[in-house]
């Protein structure tokens, strides 16, 4: 909704008339209309629609383009070729093709957009080609902005947050060319008063001169001398007044202005206000004194209403006849990926109205009032009214889509119980985790994370008007290890093959009061006994397993004599071993192959012929296997080793 202060009734009646941008060609001196200082701030964040009337100069001193002897030039035209400091998003259209005006001519510019600017005074630098008569020969010339401010073409916006106070006038600027009793523009044209936004508006009126003598005793009419407005009533909640004139007195067919301004959380609705008067008349040749109420002021052309609207709403003060035009969308943030719904809403004319978007290629039908816009095409949409007798009227809306913030998160990770943990989020302003439990915040970036069991936590991330999500998960590690082993023994030399599983760290025991940390070790004991051997297997988060197994070496065939029975050669080899086996030892002969660490890689049988037996190991790792050949009543490990 346009909030304009107004100062001048044709400005007042040409901006609500005419929601284009339509000249007025009542302004004869030469300047920007209204003055920057009664121009409607622009709020961060909502759209902005104003038009700027101007006054075009008609002469230029010789001094400012290069002829210091000559006096003035004479305008011939004027091309404005850009408007440079623009709040970012705000956009200027001119009423004539590329802002060509001719001499002392009338024109407007149409700025609108959205703007996230920071607050404060732009001061616009307006640059154009100039053209002007020197002795009948036309000369262009290019003027920057201090050329046309020093010419009456200066301007400049003003960003507030939303919310904000724009400006306060210091004093009602009277317009002098109303002539009519009665307040202007009339409360029909006035704009509405949103609740909860800033109101300031300035109210036009002339003073009346003549009332009828009937209302004083006397025969004839009689002359008002003078008019103090004692109190304004029925004003919305937080709405003040404040006159142009000291104690709000008037003298007989004076022009005054009331300013009205303020903030209101009133309910939407019509306010007539009551004006209560002490008016002092002459009847024939006596002064007279008396209080009038505000139904007397109405009856004599000064009766007033305010109407109060809830934000966004269609104000219904329009021109009479006229074609009131109001796009937007249906919701305050957008981002990348958003279907939006714009609307429209159109009064005044006559009904039924027809609606036109422009361009419509994006939507999903540019006929209708509120069509959706598919994801993601920023841009300005025009949409032209049309009502039943061909009248009609624009207004448009411009979409610039936020950015979701791109996050960055911690990633998954195990946690063992009773640890904490601080989970790590960036990319935006404010932060929202889900579920809160376990956390020490959730609205924060970095919170402190206790959990008791495995839990996924979703992280919402904000910036100024968009959102992105992200998950990850925490897992308490319960798992318990198991320890074991298996035993692979050669003579006095051992070979433990760790067969645990949940487990990261060891610790072996050998019986012989020897130890390791290893994983598989190997340990050769000095004494043929029995041994007792324990691992203790513990997991990454300290929990821990033991397991014992008995290792005798007490028993069965040892010694050198053993060894004698079972012959491997060429060892070293590429793979290809020939065993040589003594007859004695029997047929009955089987062979397993293990890797250093007890994994077993082959395994078979041999029938002696009195020839050595191939043990192929072609195509397994170099490295070092332990070859072992148990018979009947024997078992021998001989270590293998392949190149």
């Amino acid at each position: 909704m346009k909030r304009v202060a107004v100062s001048l009734l044709f400005f007042a009646v040409a901006l609500r008339a005419f929601p284009q941008c339509t000249p007025d060609t009542a302004i004869t001196q030469v300047g920007f209309y209204p003055p920057d200082s009664l121009l409607d701030c622009i709020e961060r964040g909502i759209f902005y629609d104003e038009v700027i009337q101007f006054k075009n100069f008609t002469a230029i001193p010789g001094s400012a383009i290069g002829f210091p002897g000559v006096p003035y030039f004479t305008i011939i035209s004027v091309q404005i070729d850009s408007i440079h400091n623009l709040p970012s998003g705000i956009n200027y259209a001119c009423h004539n093709p590329n802002c060509f005006y001719t001499t002392g001519e009338n024109g407007c510019v149409r700025i609108t957009g959205i703007t996230n600017d920071p607050p404060g005074e732009y001061n616009l630098g307006f640059f154009a080609t100039v053209v002007i008569d020197f002795q009948g020969t036309p000369i262009t010339a290019q003027a920057d902005s201090q050329l046309l401010a020093d010419n009456g073409l200066g301007y400049k916006l003003k960003v507030i947050n939303p919310g904000d106070i724009c400006h306060v006038l210091p004093e009602c600027s009277i317009d002098t060319t109303i002539t009519q009793v009665g307040f202007y523009p009339p409360d029909t044209l006035l704009d509405c008063i949103e609740t909860g936004i800033y109101y300031d508006e300035v109210i036009q009126f002339k003073n009346f001169s003549l009332i009828a003598g009937s209302t004083f005793g006397c025969p004839t009419d009689i002359i008002i001398l003078s008019v103090e407005i004692d109190s304004v009533r029925n004003l919305p909640d937080g709405i003040r007044y404040a006159c142009s004139h000291p104690g709000c007195y008037y003298t007989t067919g004076d022009n005054g202005c009331v300013h009205m301004s303020g903030i209101t959380n009133a309910a939407p609705g019509i306010y007539h206000l009551g004006f209560y008067a002490t008016v002092t008349v002459d009847c024939n040749g006596f002064m007279i004194t008396l209080p009038l109420d505000s139904q007397f002021l109405a009856d004599n052309g000064l009766g007033y209403s305010l109407t109060v609207i809830h934000p966004g709403s269609p104000c219904p003060n329009v021109l009479p006849g006229q074609i009131y035009v109001n796009a937007g969308i249906s919701s305050a943030g957008y981002c990348e990926g958003d279907t939006i719904q714009l609307y429209a809403t159109a009064s005044g004319g006559s009904p039924p109205y027809s609606f036109a978007w422009s361009p419509g290629g994006n939507l999903s039908d540019p006929s209708i009032a509120n069509p959706l816009l598919y994801p993601t095409n920023p841009g300005i949409y025009s949409v032209t009214v049309s009502d039943n007798f061909g009248f009609s009227a624009s207004d448009n809306v411009t979409i610039a889509y936020g950015r979701a913030p791109v996050i960055s998160l911690t990633p998954d990770t195990t946690i063992c119980p009773g640890q904490t943990i601080q989970l790590n989020a960036s990319g935006g302003a404010s932060y929202q985790w889900t579920p809160p439990v376990w956390l020490s915040a959730d609205n924060i970036p970095n919170p402190l994370a206790s959990p008791e069991s495995d839990i996924s936590y979703t992280v919402t991330v904000f910036n100024a008007s968009c959102s992105s999500t992200a998950a990850m998960t925490v897992t308490v590690d319960t798992t318990l290890p198991q320890a074991g082993f298996t035993v692979i023994k050669n003579n006095f030399t051992v070979f433990f093959n760790n067969i645990s599983v949940n487990a990261v760290s060891y610790f072996w025991d050998f019986g012989d009061g020897s130890t390791d940390t290893i994983k598989s070790p190997q340990h050769i004991y000095t004494q043929l006994s029995d041994y007792t051997v324990m691992l203790i297997a513990a997991s990454a988060c300290g929990a821990a397993d033991t397991f014992t197994a008995a290792v005798d070496l007490s028993v069965g065939m040892q010694g050198a004599e053993m060894e004698k029975l079972v012959d491997v050669f060429p060892n070293p080899g590429d793979g290809k071993f020939r065993v040589r086996i003594v007859q004695a030892a029997g047929s009955g002969i089987s062979y397993s192959v293990f890797a250093l660490h007890g994994e077993m890689v082959k395994s078979g049988a041999w029938i002696l012929s009195g020839m050595p037996s191939l043990l192929d190991m072609r195509g397994v790792p170099a490295g070092i296997y332990f070859l072992k050949v148990t018979g009947r009543d024997f078992s021998v490990i001989k270590k293998v080793m392949v190149r």
